[in-house]
């Protein structure tokens, strides 16, 4: 586990996600971003997005191609993490619990402290438990 990025994250999310949009239904979204700008200002992200820009600097909009996105950012992160796939796919997604529950909130709505808490949980406890973050319900049978 990669304690000092996990740190980062949370510290991040602790201090408000600063330069950038915190947006847990967002992975990486660069229209605040001016192409041909290295200033990532305003671009908006979820906790995966915001690990995978820590370790994969862009210096130009174009550097990202098609490729790169969705599943290869989150297994970027996750592997940056050094967390296995379930855990990542449990803390980027805070519908997928172990034991069944769902979150049937918005994700929009996820504060950056929620997901503070939800990255300490995986540093302290290995996993994010958004279950006693969020307002989850038992999903149906």
């Amino acid at each position: 586990m990669n304690l000092e990025l996990l740190e980062k994250t949370a510290q991040w999310l602790e201090a408000g996600a600063p330069e950038r949009n915190f947006n847990m239904n967002k992975l990486l979204d660069f229209d605040a971003v001016t192409p041909g700008s290295d200033n990532w200002c305003g671009t908006t992200c979820c906790i995966a997005g915001y690990v995978w820009q820590q370790v994969h600097p862009v210096t130009h909009w174009g550097t990202l191609i098609e490729s790169q996105w969705d599943t290869k950012i989150e297994s970027q992160a996750a592997g940056a993490l050094r967390i296995s796939r379930t855990t990542a796919d449990r803390l980027f997604y805070p519908s997928r619990t172990s034991d069944g529950e769902r979150y049937d909130g918005v994700w929009d709505e996820i504060t950056p402290a929620q997901a503070a808490r939800a990255v300490r949980n995986v540093m302290e406890r290995g996993e994010p438990y958004w279950e006693e973050i969020l307002d989850f319900e038992a999903a149906p049978c």
